[in-house]
């Protein structure tokens, strides 16, 4: 109903036939009960079922509604659509350091952005964190998805200003295409997801359509990954070390150690590779205690062979660095080991130290 306001009223409105004897209609009673504020609640409760409550966007089960939508109207009439899985750069960075409360607005900002990039026939929704989805539909050609994206990538690159600070971040895309990379939302968002990892590989502010190749790099890493999970227990590991000698008198003056991986099944892992993966699945801390337990234990037989000058370099990751209790854990291994602190040289990248000078 309207009111004379102008303003929509819901109502449940009930009729009931007043007879006389002879059974004949005499009367109508019309009951109506105002239900307006029961109806705006059910519209909050679906719109909150559907929609991300901080930026607006849809959300999964919106998104997974629009998807299949899209498969059968795509299927039907043989055309194409996108799929783009996003990712704020180093979105965790800037929530520490600008706080939770701008890292949301920041997040508000960067989904305007992105709908700006857009139709009105695409969506833009969010899954969670600084992670999007944008649905391209009716798509003809990889080119204009190409160029959409680049639009993206630069409507995200443009200053924000939050509490009267100037915040830069960029974005990685990854891409997919029905029908040729899937044909269900599992396997265009698995495919996109993968696209993404190699855009964030090639230095990040980029996008990357997906190609078959990538589903068997990405199987044979999840095997690595799976393998460095058990090369602590299996003996896997060892170190080798590298000498560092004073030019002028030409004497081993210290030892750096350089972890080293021999799996049966992938052969020897390059350092670089092995820190990579550790990192990724969270095994970077076990595998640096190991590595600087070993090193000290073994530049303790050295010190007890007379050896004393010398000094041990172990490398440091990042993660291990910014642990809560990584002084702790040096001083306990080289309470364990019985190496004084002097003789260890703990080496960090430049990385670290701009982190955090």
């Amino acid at each position: 109903c309207l009111k004379k306001n102008g303003e929509m009223m819901w109502s449940t409105t009930t009729l009931s036939i007043l007879r006389d004897e002879d059974n004949r209609p005499l009367h109508f009673i019309v009951q109506l009960e105002n239900i307006t504020l029961q109806k705006r609640a059910e519209e909050r409760l679906q719109h909150m079922a559907y929609h991300d409550p901080l930026t607006g966007l849809a959300n999964r089960n919106k998104l997974e509604q629009f998807i299949n939508h899209v498969i059968a109207t795509s299927r039907r009439q043989q055309t194409g659509f996108a799929v783009m899985f996003i990712d704020l750069d180093r979105f965790k960075n800037v929530n520490d350091s600008v706080g939770h409360d701008a890292g949301d607005m920041l997040l508000q900002i960067v989904s305007e952005r992105l709908e700006s990039a857009v139709r009105n026939s695409d969506m833009v929704s969010r899954l969670g964190g600084d992670e999007f989805i944008i649905l391209i539909t009716d798509v003809k050609k990889a080119e204009s998805v190409a160029a959409i994206a680049k639009k993206i990538l630069e409507n995200v690159l443009r200053v924000i200003s939050i509490n009267d600070q100037e915040i830069y971040i960029t974005t990685s895309i990854g891409i997919s295409i029905y029908p040729t990379d899937g044909q269900n939302m599992q396997t265009l968002l698995k495919h996109a997801d993968l696209a993404l990892y190699r855009a964030k590989e090639h230095g990040r502010n980029n996008y990357e359509f997906y190609a078959n190749e990538m589903t068997g790099k990405a199987q044979e890493k999840l095997l690595l990954q799976n393998a460095l999970g058990h090369a602590l227990a299996k003996n896997e590991f060892l170190l080798n070390y590298q000498p560092k000698m004073d030019l002028k008198t030409r004497k081993i003056t210290g030892i750096e150690a350089l972890l080293r991986w021999k799996n049966k099944d992938f052969g020897s892992i390059t350092p670089d590779a092995i820190v990579a993966l550790a990192e990724e699945t969270g095994l970077i801390i076990p595998v640096s205690e190991w590595v600087l337990e070993n090193a000290c234990r073994q530049l303790k037989k050295w010190h007890d062979q007379g050896m004393t000058s010398l000094t041990m370099a172990v490398n440091c990751s990042a993660r291990q660095f910014k642990n809560v209790t990584f002084v702790d854990d040096v001083l306990a291994i080289l309470n364990k080991t019985g190496v004084s602190p002097r003789s260890l040289e703990m080496e960090i990248t430049e990385s670290i130290i701009m982190d955090d000078p």
